[in-house]
């Protein structure tokens, strides 16, 4: 089944906090394989883009928030409570390529194992590649939307924040939806509503503490590569 555009506005959205502590970083809901599925976008490639973030069942749910190369959230994001990392940026313990960032063993792609989508939803999905987001911004069309109901009345968040992202759309009319769902750094989230940051699986090797993801707004589509540590979104793809 694919989204349709009556259920991408009429849908409003549920969050599932189980746990104090770490309640203002998740969003987790179960994985339901009825639920998440994977879209055709007539990419070059064939890679399916999934039709919600890792820890949602809905498209314009958030999701959960994962560092980079963790498959769990946590209530605080930083260096020192990075698990790839003795507590600093200069200490990287996996996935590092430079001495000057500590041991180096020259793995560039996430592994399974430290893949929060083959972790947490199945072994048939997986983390973008940095290409495979080329790609999507290359042949897809992206349109920012705030989302409304049937009755034109808007759809907000927990919080109250209106929900703001991009339909991107394949030339096969087929669509996703990325929300706006900020990202998060030590124990506050920032920018929820007006900017999007999506994790790829991709390291940077000229500056390993950092890893590739894509970030928008409004006006703005684009590659950054800060720190690992920072919690951001997983939109994952089925190959």
């Amino acid at each position: 089944m694919i989204l349709s555009l009556l259920s991408l506005q009429g849908i409003l959205l549920v969050s599932c906090e189980d746990d104090e502590a770490t309640s203002q970083f998740n969003f987790w809901t179960d994985y339901d394989s009825e639920v998440v599925e994977a879209v055709d976008l007539a990419l070059p490639s064939g890679t399916l883009w999934a039709n919600c973030n890792v820890g949602a069942n809905k498209p314009e749910d958030y999701g959960c928030y994962f560092a980079w190369g963790e498959t769990t959230f946590k209530s605080k994001y930083d260096w020192a409570t990075y698990k790839w990392s003795n507590g600093s940026y200069s200490s990287i313990t996996k996935y590092n390529t430079l001495e000057y960032y500590g041991a180096t063993d020259d793995l560039t792609e996430l592994e399974a194992n430290d893949d929060a989508a083959s972790v947490l939803w199945s072994n048939e999905w997986q983390i973008p590649t940095y290409t495979q987001f080329e790609e999507l911004i290359d042949f897809c069309d992206w349109e920012w939307k705030q989302l409304k109901d049937d009755e034109n009345n808007d759809i907000k968040d927990i919080y109250g924040n209106k929900i703001f992202g991009y339909v991107v759309t394949g030339t096969n009319g087929n669509f996703i939806f990325l929300p706006a769902a900020g990202y998060g750094y030590d124990t506050s989230r920032w920018n929820l509503g007006t900017l999007g940051e999506y994790w790829t699986s991709t390291l940077n090797t000229e500056r390993p503490n950092g890893s590739y993801f894509l970030q928008f707004n409004s006006s703005d589509i684009k590659f950054e590569d800060h720190n690992r540590c920072n919690g951001r979104s997983i939109r994952a793809v089925h190959p």
